[in-house]
């Protein structure tokens, strides 16, 4: 996953990621790790256009 997302394919990256099962990784540590930055890519677009759009109607931008 972190691989398309550095090469900017954050679409198949994150495509790539919901078909990978880590329920069969030894370390919980590398299950929480990698839930971790699923989430985190798939939240930032999120905030960006609400940030974008709070300072829109701030008149910053």
């Amino acid at each position: 996953m972190s691989i398309e997302m550095l090469a900017g394919e954050a679409a198949e990256g994150l495509r790539v990621a919901d078909h990978i099962d880590t329920s069969q990784l030894p370390s919980l540590e590398r299950r929480f790790t990698f839930g971790l930055e699923l989430a985190r890519r798939r939240v930032r677009p999120t905030f960006r256009r609400q940030v974008t759009g709070l300072a829109e109607r701030l008149s910053l931008v």
